[in-house]
């Protein structure tokens, strides 16, 4: 068995579009339908290592290959995802601002 070399985040954990069940944050904290270059811009802004795996699939949506991100992190893995909630939160809202300009 290969040694993961950090966290495995996958998009899904910020889509507010999907159940609780499947979100890793809250409503308020969660975008709708995050791509994966947005949340690996996110964790590159909150400076984390980031390895992007764009072919990947979630077991619980095998149908829908949106990629995954490997994240490298010395704190807990539910720490890093708020972390990037955060800074994918403000990337979408700096989107939202310079669309309506």
């Amino acid at each position: 068995m290969r040694k993961r070399e950090g966290y495995i985040i996958w998009p899904e954990y910020f889509d507010s579009s999907k159940p609780r069940k499947w979100r890793r944050v809250s409503k308020s904290l969660s975008v709708d339908k995050p791509t994966i270059e947005e949340i690996k811009d996110a964790a590159v802004k909150a400076g984390f290592t980031v390895i992007v795996d764009p072919e990947a699939k979630h077991p619980g949506f095998w149908f829908d290959s949106r990629g995954r991100l490997i994240v490298k992190a010395q704190m807990k893995k539910s720490a890093v995802i708020k972390t990037i909630a955060l800074h994918l939160k403000k990337i979408r809202e700096e989107k939202t601002r310079s669309k309506k300009r």
